[in-house]
């Protein structure tokens, strides 16, 4: 009943609707490190109001969230302006002896700053006297002002310039990302049957803004142009006749959905214990994807020399921006149906059975389907199973992303010749001539069964096991960057010597378990509660990677195990296992809450592209403290504290992070 995406399941979404209470809330925190100044300052203020119209209600509801930055990187080992003048950095990341006027750390190395503004509507009014039919509306706008870090450019790097950064840069990340949904449709009943027709549109976009950079074959100047363009002598036809820039727009990735359905339910009385719910429904679905490329000065090639007067990258440092070759526009469209029936097959058994089948203009269709059943011998205890198929349809962005920079290296007789090295589109020469095939869709087979159990009042259990199989993966490859592979793409005229493209690589099985547990009951004049939560989960890759015949002999490797986006991350790089205890004790106006937070060990190798440097971290437990106070009816005050003793996962290795980066992204905490 949910089509593709639904490869193990949903979130179903409940919104607040009717004339509820008008509500606003408050949030603020900072991170306290013993080992690092106080950062990260957070602030969250929400609200809703509601009031009933025509009948029906209009509820609207606002947040504004502002997250300030955290920075856990140690000094930089490098040198900094003039060779020889690194400072003595100690084996905690602390400078020991300062040999140079750039402030340490240089790097960033934690969250970003974020702005968030939100805001939602959800809307139903009555059509009649009746009251059974009615038209409803629900939808949100949201803008993101993100901030995000590269890596430091020293100030004796050939990718900066001394003359507009003496020091150096760290080149910023500032994306804008707006988020539109919005729904529409009338409910009622019918000849028997309950239906709902609506339509819903859903849109993401993406802008690469970049400041504190600049696009080193432009040259040391700002306010002319002095780049003399690839043959190297200004004043000819090919200067670009621009000077340099600090900020870029870099390009933008665009992705809208529009659906339309019809959903329809009843009931029919066939002689079971309960009446058999039919329920059939239908859905078309047009997607669109959009890549456009970023300012000139972002991607080109100014054919400056770099401060050591040898060819200068080209493009915005940190991220090229998309070149017009890049830029794309493409959609789809996707239709589907369903059927499910649902009824009580014997006395306290009940089943489900459920199918769906999707065709997409691009890859063709699917036909998927589920089989569920619950059991309740006795009121204190449900039995479940459910077994289903599923498919994940490739993303328009996955077939069509393309995001490649072109850079120049000495050619015959010192002459620059271009060189691509980047991501390309499964459809393009270079994807094809390294084995890409058009991709399929992932396809699922999951089971889960489990128990609900509630031995006696304010006691609850709940267990349940898991099993899901995903067949034909889409992954990104390794960048692919052998002498044999340049050769191949040489071969089909193309200027790339390294590409990595998206495909159905691999297989993999997820198997785990989760138990949940509440027991509320008197103490005192108060009430406790406690709440139990234990996860078990583990993803193994299975079978075989076949190698696609065009890169044997080659000495390629289309995945690394190790590295950043290698197997490891998706097998090993999380926690096995994670629990949470808490207790929680209400006295008349005040609350008291402590909670444990404990993670399994996991094993990681960021920058490392061997297992010789693979690291495992080690089980550990965070503690988490709150006290409450309501003063008077629906006013509630709460201060607290997250990670009360100040625990951190033990330090990456130093070939693991360059000396820099004390901690290890993976880290779940």
């Amino acid at each position: 009943q949910y089509g593709s995406d639904a490869i193990a399941g949903v979130v179903n979404i409940v919104l607040k609707e009717g004339a509820a209470a008008r509500f606003f809330t408050v949030d603020a925190g900072q991170y306290m490190p013993k080992d690092f100044p106080h950062d990260g300052k957070t602030f969250d203020m929400n609200g809703g109001w509601s009031f009933e119209l025509l009948g029906g209600s209009v509820a609207l509801f606002g947040e504004y969230r502002d997250r300030g930055s955290t920075n856990r990187a140690g000094a930089d080992l490098e040198d900094q302006i003039n060779p020889g003048d690194a400072d003595v950095v100690g084996p905690d990341g602390r400078v020991i002896t300062k040999n140079n006027p750039v402030p340490q750390p240089n790097h960033h190395w934690g969250d970003g700053e974020e702005k968030d503004y939100m805001g939602f509507l959800n809307a139903a009014i009555p059509l009649g006297a009746s009251g059974n039919t009615g038209v409803y509306a629900f939808g949100g706008y949201s803008l993101r002002e993100g901030t995000g870090y590269g890596y430091y450019r020293q100030g004796l790097s050939y990718r900066n310039w001394p003359q507009i950064y003496p020091l150096g840069f760290l080149p910023r990340f500032v994306p804008d990302v707006t988020d539109i949904s919005a729904a529409t449709g009338v409910k009622g009943t019918g000849m028997g049957w309950n239906y709902d027709l609506g339509a819903t549109l859903g849109h993401n976009g993406f802008t690469f803004n970049l400041e504190n950079t600049l696009n080193t074959s432009l040259g040391p100047c700002l306010n002319t142009a002095c780049a003399p363009g690839l043959d190297g002598i200004r004043g000819n036809a090919d200067d670009p006749g621009i000077p340099n820039q600090t900020s870029f727009m870099a390009g933008k990735v665009k992705l809208t959905e529009t659906i339309i359905g019809l959903d329809a339910n009843r009931e029919y009385d066939v002689g079971f214990p309960s009446p058999l719910n039919v329920a059939i429904g239908t859905a078309f679905r047009r997607e669109s994807y959009e890549v456009v490329a970023g300012e000139r000065a972002s991607w080109i090639q100014g054919g400056h020399v770099d401060q050591y007067g040898d060819i200068a990258p080209s493009g915005s440092q940190v991220f090229p921006g998309f070149r017009p070759e890049d830029a794309s526009d493409n959609s789809r469209d996707n239709i589907a149906l369903y059927a499910d029936v649902e009824t009580d097959v014997a006395p306290k058994l009940l089943a489900n059975v459920a199918g769906r089948y999707e065709h997409y203009s691009d890859f063709g269709s699917k036909l998927t389907g589920k089989l569920a059943t619950r059991w309740q011998p006795a009121t204190p205890l449900t039995m479940r199973a459910t077994v289903s198929t599923g498919f994940r349809a490739p993303s328009l962005n996955q077939s069509w992303y393309s995001s490649v920079a072109t850079n120049f290296v000495p050619g015959p007789g010192g002459a620059p010749v271009a060189v691509e090295v980047g991501i390309f589109p499964v459809a393009s020469r270079e994807a094809r001539a390294l084995g890409a095939r058009p991709l399929q869709p992932e396809t699922s087979v999951n089971a889960s069964a489990g128990f609900a159990l509630t031995p006696m009042r304010g006691l609850n259990f709940t267990a349940d096991y898991f099993w899901l199989r995903v067949a034909d993966r889409i992954l990104l490859t390794t960048l692919l960057g052998t002498d044999s592979v340049a050769a191949i793409l040489r071969s089909v005229g193309s200027r790339a010597e390294k590409a990595q493209y998206f495909t159905n690589a691999l297989n993999t099985r997820t198997q785990g378990v989760d138990v949940t547990g509440e027991w509320r009951f008197a103490a005192g004049p108060g009430f406790v509660t406690l709440n139990g939560v234990y996860n078990n989960m583990l993803t193994k890759v299975v079978g075989d990677i076949p190698l696609p015949a065009e890169l044997r002999g080659t000495d390629a490797v289309l995945f690394d195990e190790w590295g950043e986006g290698g197997l490891n991350a998706m097998t090993r790089e999380r926690p096995r296992w994670r629990s949470n205890l808490a207790a929680r004790y209400e006295l008349s106006a005040l609350s008291f809450m402590i909670r444990a937070n404990t993670y399994g060990k996991y094993t990681s190798a960021l920058y490392s592209y061997s297992g010789d440097f693979a690291q495992t971290y080690g089980t550990k437990t965070i503690f988490d403290a709150e006290v409450g106070w309501t003063p008077i009816p629906q006013t509630k005050l709460s201060l607290g504290g997250r990670n009360l003793f100040d625990t951190f996962p033990e330090q990456m290795l130093p070939d693991n992070s360059f000396g820099l980066f004390l901690y290890p992204p993976a880290s779940p905490y």
